[in-house]
């Protein structure tokens, strides 16, 4: 794969995890000795491990790639991921209402397409695939200037309802919920509303 669309894919993880309001602590293209089959890694607080804020920073990645590319290579890994962060939300969480769920991945698909996202995902991949890393002054810079222009609350108020326990679902019913919610929330990811 090359270095440009490696560099919009971790530029989407980036975006995402600013619509989020996650803390970015490093974002680079290359491979490592401790994982050669990595071409690229944003490294993100995650204060949710296994929520939808998980599965959305995973999917970040795929969304850029589909959207300024038409197709996504670089996504096997994120998806092994996001389908991990369903089910581990799924076995820790039951929503009464899955309209919930999908008005929060609306509001991240709008917010991630915006021209704002869009233009920070531009930048930021420019920056990647020129210096091969971001420091944390490129990254704070990046996130001042997507949240000169989009106010994230309102997502991330949507994702924290979410994160509302309940009694765990079984086996059999957590397999049916997360084939049936993983398949919505992907067709609402792939592209703008």
């Amino acid at each position: 794969m090359d270095r440009r669309r490696v560099a919009f894919h971790e530029a989407g993880h980036l975006v995402m995890a600013f619509l989020l309001q996650m803390e970015v602590l490093s974002c680079d293209l290359g491979r490592r000795e401790d994982t050669p089959d990595e071409l690229g890694r944003c490294v993100v607080v995650t204060p949710d491990p296994v929520g939808i804020r998980r599965f959305l920073l995973s999917m970040g990645g795929v969304m850029a790639e589909d959207r300024f590319f038409k197709d996504e290579q670089g996504g096997l890994k994120d998806r092994r991921d996001a389908v991990e962060a369903l089910e581990n939300y799924l076995a820790h969480y039951r929503r009464r209402d899955r309209d919930d769920a999908e008005s929060v991945l609306h509001l991240a698909s709008e917010l991630f397409h915006s021209p704002a996202s869009l233009r920070v995902i531009r930048r930021g991949a420019a920056l990647l695939a020129r210096s091969r890393s971001l420091d944390g002054p490129q990254i704070h810079l990046l996130r001042q200037e997507l949240l000169s222009e989009i106010d994230p609350t309102p997502l991330t108020a949507a994702v924290d309802d979410l994160a509302e326990p309940q009694k765990p679902l079984g086996l059999r019913g957590m397999a049916i919920e997360a084939f049936h919610l993983l398949r919505r929330l992907i067709l609402s990811l792939r592209k703008p509303f």
